[in-house]
């Protein structure tokens, strides 16, 4: 059985993909809550200021959390991880 595994970053040091993902959490809350606030008082005006450091915020924010959080084993297959909680399969782990 072929399952994918992935690892995430190792505890202070940050990879591309978080710097990816961070971004894009960076732009997509932010800006959402300035629209939707926006809406709620009665006109749709973009404050870029506002949303630049609400975006930015969100980014340094991502980034700290992923810098200081250790690295985890990401298994994409829950039936392999629920055999292997119950005891039915068994983990190797093959140096590369």
């Amino acid at each position: 059985m072929n399952t994918p595994v992935t690892t995430t970053s190792k505890q202070f040091t940050i990879n591309i993909s978080d710097v990816w993902k961070g971004l894009i959490m960076a732009v997509i809350l932010p800006v959402l809550t300035i629209i939707m606030n926006s809406i709620n008082e009665g006109s749709l005006t973009f404050n870029w200021k506002q949303i630049a450091i609400a975006a930015i915020g969100g980014l340094l924010g991502y980034l700290l959390k992923n810098f200081f959080t250790p690295s985890q084993v990401v298994i994409k297959n829950p039936e392999l991880a629920k055999e292997v909680k119950e005891g039915d399969a068994e983990v190797n782990i093959v140096p590369k």
